[in-house]
């Protein structure tokens, strides 16, 4: 029986190449001040010896190059990569007595700047601390475990067990004080709770212990899935195989599946492609939930096997090291939307080829993934992610605009573009009555306040906790990454 997650985690040590000795050329302006004071105190903290990092060692910059996304890779005065909760103790109370302004890395997945990094303050990074893990099931490999869990976390589990993050029995926090406590279902519950759907703003999650899942035969530890592509022209099949999947679920909670459609010049016929990725976790080829979507003309490409989780995620990794534009939106499961972006998309295609440099690394993607009632009622309301109200209407479709390109000047020319599209499709969903108000938080750029969507019920809960947890506001005033819990 394989892990879906972490249990108490294993962790590496790092040995540094930073000598505290660099600071003493540092520049001392009062603009730097506060940096410096900041940093050096992380750098002469005993417990916290060889894991403070600058600019220019050879730690710093490779973690830097790692982020995934180029967009989201700010430089901070320094970063500190605790490796065990004790570690992450020192790290927020040196922070809290210096007020200095922070951010918090898991896996460096996110897209945008200042969701994972800071350029005016440190970064704790928790690449030591996190570096031993089990497989998630989320749709991508290269996700990391903090974020994707804490965001929510849309899996290949999502229809027989929820959410990643109704699947978390226990959260080890550091709080804003240093203390170590743990969030269950019997210990600090409210803040429990409070956790699954936030992004940073109660404290240093440490650790996650989760609920396993097991194969359908734990000795071949393999699911079903992978990817069909298809002919442009077959979208508006495809798209009515996506409702009728989106609709009946309940009928086979294990499989599940989001569609879209990809454009990349650099292929033949204009670069437009539809696709599908399919999965069934109990390890069931072509499942009959399936079928609509197997009776659709045109395919042009199969990946559909028996294999690994590893190995269906590789697939859907993209591309990292590019610059990214991400917007999200939802809205009820019909078809008329999801035509009405696809048919939008073509104008929008032909804005981006007037907009980004000839030959330039450039792809766009719109992406629709079923939000149905196994999902939400998995978790039995206990989470912070507020869809109990929309989902009582019907399934619904989480909506994503992905943009990707090789240079910051395309990022900066195309991103009030994608606003744009986005904004048109989302006025459109309104029109017709099928606009939810939702938006999900690891798609969310800063323009977007996913937690102000949760709902009255959740936001109160969420700025109860804080003031229980965090009197001080640590998590609201020196933390610049992710999203803030609205005031």
């Amino acid at each position: 029986m394989m892990m879906m997650m972490m249990m108490k985690t294993a962790v590496g040590l790092v040995v540094a190449a930073t000598s505290v000795a660099s600071l003493a050329t540092a520049d001392v302006t009062p603009e730097n001040k506060k940096s410096t004071r900041c940093c050096y105190a992380l750098s002469e903290n005993p417990a916290l010896q060889n894991k403070v990092y600058y600019p220019d060692s050879t730690t710093y910059d490779a973690r830097i190059a790692s982020y995934w996304s180029k967009s989201a890779a700010l430089e901070p005065w320094c970063m500190v990569l605790p490796s065990t909760a004790e570690d992450a103790s020192e790290v927020i109370k040196v922070i809290t007595a210096n007020e200095c302004p922070f951010g918090i890395r898991a896996g460096g997945h996110s897209v945008f700047p200042l969701s994972s990094s800071v350029e005016d303050g440190i970064t704790i990074d928790f690449d030591c601390l996190h570096r031993a893990r089990r497989q998630l099931g989320c749709c991508l490999r290269c996700v990391g475990v903090g974020g994707f869990i804490l965001g929510g976390g849309n899996s290949f589990f999502n229809g027989a067990y929820g959410f990643a993050c109704d699947m978390v029995k226990n959260s080890e926090i550091v709080l804003a004080d240093g203390s170590i406590v743990n969030a269950n279902a019997r210990e600090n519950r409210n803040l429990c709770i409070a956790l699954k759907g936030d992004s940073g703003n109660f404290g240093l999650v440490t650790r996650f212990d989760m609920h396993t899942i097991p194969y359908a035969d734990p000795k071949n530890p393999v699911i079903w899935g992978g990817g069909l592509v298809w002919d442009v022209n077959a979208t508006d099949g495809v798209i009515d195989a996506l409702v009728e999947f989106g609709n009946n679920v309940a009928d086979d909670v294990d499989s599940s599946s989001y569609c879209g459609l990809s454009w990349d010049p650099r292929r033949p016929q204009g670069g437009l492609m539809t696709f599908c990725s399919l999965n069934n976790i109990r390890n069931k080829p072509s499942a009959p939930a399936f079928d609509r979507y197997m009776a659709v003309d045109g395919i042009i490409g199969s990946t559909l096997q028996s294999d690994t989780m590893l190995n269906l995620t590789r697939e859907l990794d993209g591309g990292a090291g590019l610059y990214n534009v991400w917007f999200t939106r939802a809205f009820k499961n019909d078809p008329r939307v999801m035509r009405f972006a696809v048919e939008r998309h073509n104008e929008f295609v032909q804005r981006l080829q007037e907009t980004m440099l000839e030959n330039e690394a450039q792809n766009s993607m719109l992406q629709f993934q079923p939000i149905t009632k196994p999902m939400v009622s998995q978790g039995k309301g206990l989470k912070s992610l507020g869809l109990e109200d929309e989902i009582a209407g019907g399934p619904g479709i989480l909506f994503a605009v992905i943009l990707q390109m090789s240079t910051p000047a395309s990022e900066a020319a195309v991103y009030p573009i994608a606003m744009e599209f986005q904004k048109t499709v989302d006025e459109y969903a309104a029109s017709i009555g099928a606009r939810w108000e939702w938006r999900y938080l690891n798609y969310a750029d800063l323009s977007i306040d996913p937690i102000a969507r949760y709902g009255k019920k959740s936001v109160e809960r969420m700025r109860d906790v804080s003031a229980k947890y965090d009197p001080k506001a640590v998590f609201q005033k020196l933390r610049k990454s992710g999203h803030k819990i609205p005031t």
